[in-house]
């Protein structure tokens, strides 16, 4: 295949996913990238091609929040020409997986291909399911700490055999409850610290 013809293949390619692509030489020279890039940076098309890697990098800086962070991660991983993936804020509130990795051919590293997709609503989404997980889980907890005061005074009343075995019951079973409870909200902080993607912001 053609050198022109595979720059087309690449093109027509890159520009039919809905991520943002950017593809830079060794160099640092501009190879290519799509209209989602730029969409998601606000810069021209033509601006993001007539700037080299450096150029597009300050750019990138200057919409993030952590933009120290970032850079000693993009510097990283460029230095060792690893494959990583990180998550960046935007100042206006979005949010992007960033994933870069070396462009390899049979002669070595030839550039690095740099990937954003959008997960602001995936974020939004889960910030949303733990606020309702804290609110039920508050309301819960302030329903079976009424319960267990109910069932002491049960306890503190009630003389008979049975009545006392079941009591006991309860309160083991709400025991269990506030048990389960306390595990979730673990489960919940554990996925709060994501290890891959790690979070920049």
């Amino acid at each position: 295949m053609e050198s022109t013809e595979f720059t087309n293949l690449l093109k027509h390619t890159i520009e039919a996913t809905s991520d943002g692509i950017y593809i830079s030489g060794v160099d640092g020279k501009y190879i290519i990238s799509n209209h989602c890039f730029s969409d998601m940076f606000r810069i021209l098309m033509e601006s993001v091609s007539s700037k080299d890697y450096q150029e597009i990098l300050e750019i990138i800086l200057d919409q993030i929040e952590n933009p120290v962070s970032f850079l000693n991660w993009a510097t990283i991983i460029e230095k060792n020409e690893a494959i990583d993936i990180c998550q960046m804020k935007l100042l206006d509130g979005r949010r992007y997986d960033c994933y870069s990795a070396p462009l390899d051919n049979e002669n070595g590293t030839i550039g690095r291909i740099w990937t954003f997709a959008d997960i602001t609503k995936l974020k939004k989404a889960e910030e949303t399911a733990m606020l309702y997980l804290d609110l039920m889980s508050h309301d819960i907890r302030n329903r079976l700490q009424g319960i267990s005061m109910s069932v002491e005074i049960l306890n503190i009343m009630v003389n008979d055999h049975e009545s006392a075995l079941t009591i006991t019951d309860i309160d083991n079973n709400i025991r269990r409850c506030a048990t389960l409870i306390s595990k979730i909200k673990d489960a919940e902080r554990i996925d709060d610290a994501p290890i891959i993607p790690r979070s920049i912001t």
